[in-house]
Protein backbone atom coordinates (compact mmCIF):
# COMPACT_ATOMS: atom_id res chain seq x y z
CA UNK A 1 0.00 0.00 0.00
CA UNK A 2 1.52 3.32 -1.08
CA UNK A 3 1.16 6.78 0.38
CA UNK A 4 -1.82 7.74 -1.83
CA UNK A 5 -4.04 5.21 -0.11
CA UNK A 6 -3.62 7.14 3.16
CA UNK A 7 -4.74 10.49 1.68
CA UNK A 8 -8.39 11.50 1.90
CA UNK A 9 -9.31 12.72 -1.59
CA UNK A 10 -12.89 13.62 -0.56
CA UNK A 11 -13.58 17.27 -1.46
CA UNK A 12 -10.43 17.60 -3.58
CA UNK A 13 -11.15 20.04 -6.43
CA UNK A 14 -10.40 18.76 -9.96
CA UNK A 15 -9.12 21.52 -12.25
CA UNK A 16 -8.34 19.36 -15.26
CA UNK A 17 -7.57 15.91 -16.56
CA UNK A 18 -5.08 15.16 -19.35
CA UNK A 19 -4.41 11.84 -21.07
CA UNK A 20 -0.99 11.79 -22.76
CA UNK A 21 -1.56 9.04 -25.28
CA UNK A 22 2.09 8.65 -26.28
CA UNK A 23 3.38 8.37 -22.70
CA UNK A 24 0.35 6.33 -21.52
CA UNK A 25 -0.08 8.81 -18.62
CA UNK A 26 -3.16 10.38 -17.10
CA UNK A 27 -2.58 13.56 -15.08
CA UNK A 28 -5.27 15.04 -12.86
CA UNK A 29 -4.63 18.57 -11.58
CA UNK A 30 -6.11 18.96 -8.08
CA UNK A 31 -6.46 21.31 -5.16
CA UNK A 32 -6.34 19.09 -2.07
CA UNK A 33 -5.87 19.14 1.71
CA UNK A 34 -3.09 16.61 2.36
CA UNK A 35 -3.35 16.61 6.17
CA UNK A 36 -6.02 17.69 8.64
CA UNK A 37 -5.52 21.30 9.73
CA UNK A 38 -3.40 22.22 6.68
CA UNK A 39 -4.32 24.54 3.80
CA UNK A 40 -5.25 23.07 0.44
CA UNK A 41 -2.42 22.83 -2.10
CA UNK A 42 -2.23 22.24 -5.84
CA UNK A 43 -0.97 18.82 -6.83
CA UNK A 44 -0.86 16.58 -9.89
CA UNK A 45 -2.12 13.02 -9.51
CA UNK A 46 -0.28 10.97 -12.13
CA UNK A 47 -1.10 7.47 -13.34
CA UNK A 48 1.67 5.91 -15.48
CA UNK A 49 1.51 2.92 -17.77
CA UNK A 50 -2.23 3.44 -18.30
CA UNK A 51 -3.74 0.55 -20.26
CA UNK A 52 -7.39 1.45 -19.70
CA UNK A 53 -9.24 4.67 -18.93
CA UNK A 54 -12.98 5.32 -18.79
CA UNK A 55 -14.88 8.41 -17.64
CA UNK A 56 -18.37 9.85 -17.66
CA UNK A 57 -19.30 13.54 -17.51
CA UNK A 58 -23.10 13.51 -17.35
CA UNK A 59 -23.57 14.97 -13.82
CA UNK A 60 -26.52 12.77 -12.73
CA UNK A 61 -26.36 14.33 -9.21
CA UNK A 62 -25.82 17.88 -10.50
CA UNK A 63 -22.65 19.69 -11.58
CA UNK A 64 -19.56 19.43 -9.37
CA UNK A 65 -15.79 19.44 -9.81
CA UNK A 66 -15.14 17.87 -6.39
CA UNK A 67 -14.13 14.28 -5.67
CA UNK A 68 -16.55 12.29 -3.55
CA UNK A 69 -14.45 9.12 -3.18
CA UNK A 70 -11.29 7.56 -4.59
CA UNK A 71 -10.25 3.93 -4.25
CA UNK A 72 -6.92 2.44 -5.31
CA UNK A 73 -6.53 -1.32 -5.32
CA UNK A 74 -3.40 -2.86 -6.82
CA UNK A 75 -3.19 -1.40 -10.34
CA UNK A 76 -6.76 -0.07 -10.52
CA UNK A 77 -8.16 3.28 -9.42
CA UNK A 78 -11.76 4.41 -9.30
CA UNK A 79 -12.75 8.05 -8.72
CA UNK A 80 -16.33 9.03 -7.99
CA UNK A 81 -17.10 12.71 -8.40
CA UNK A 82 -19.72 14.55 -6.33
CA UNK A 83 -21.60 14.97 -9.62
CA UNK A 84 -22.09 11.18 -9.71
CA UNK A 85 -19.64 10.78 -12.58
CA UNK A 86 -16.91 8.15 -12.46
CA UNK A 87 -13.36 7.68 -13.73
CA UNK A 88 -11.66 4.29 -13.83
CA UNK A 89 -8.00 3.57 -14.59
CA UNK A 90 -5.79 0.50 -15.05
CA UNK A 91 -2.16 1.53 -14.56
CA UNK A 92 1.33 0.36 -13.60
CA UNK A 93 2.26 3.11 -11.10
CA UNK A 94 0.88 6.27 -9.54
CA UNK A 95 2.17 9.33 -7.71
CA UNK A 96 1.07 12.67 -6.28
CA UNK A 97 3.45 15.41 -7.42
CA UNK A 98 3.95 19.14 -6.97
CA UNK A 99 2.66 21.04 -9.98
CA UNK A 100 3.08 24.42 -11.61
CA UNK A 101 0.15 24.46 -13.99
CA UNK A 102 -1.97 27.55 -14.60
CA UNK A 103 -5.37 26.98 -13.01
CA UNK A 104 -8.72 28.51 -13.73
CA UNK A 105 -11.83 28.03 -11.67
Amino acid sequence: MGHLESINFHDAYVYSLMFNWTKKEVSIHLNIILSKGMDAVDRELVFKGVSSFQATHKAPWGPSSYINNMEIMDEHASIEMQSGDKMDFQFLSHSLEETHFIKTR
